[in-house]
């Protein structure tokens, strides 16, 4: 079993997810409106030397599936900050690989992101 079918928690199908995505209830790593991760996490990927491009694409899949799944929490309104930090958590796990002191720093900085520039949303 891959590490990112152990860490999600929801486990929707393709079809499922499309749907989520056409209703507008999940937009993956986007944000339109706000910052966008989406840009941020690809600029991330592409500075680890360690990858093939294959794996940095899968990378990539993986962590958008863990932003589905953040958009999913938010649109049940789970409490904002354990929202966040279960984001982080799961981006922790799915990490594995890297060392312990910069995989908390990188979720460190990503419960900081999500605090401070997804706030004003959270309530609408």
């Amino acid at each position: 079993m891959k590490t990112i079918e152990r860490i999600l928690n929801y486990h929707l199908s393709e079809d499922q997810r499309d749907c989520l995505y056409e209703a507008g209830i999940i937009n993956g790593c986007g944000g339109e409106w706000a910052f966008s991760f989406d840009i941020f996490l690809k600029k991330n990927v592409e500075i680890l030397d360690i990858f093939l491009v294959e794996k940095k694409q899968e990378l990539l899949c993986d962590l958008r599936r863990i932003c589905e799944e953040h958009d999913l929490d938010y649109f049940f309104k789970k409490w904002f900050t354990k929202s966040n930090i279960i984001m982080a958590i799961k981006v922790f796990k799915l990490l594995h690989w890297i060392p312990r002191f910069k995989r908390f720093a990188i979720c460190v900085t990503l419960t900081i992101l999500l605090q401070r520039k997804w706030k004003v949303f959270y309530n609408k």
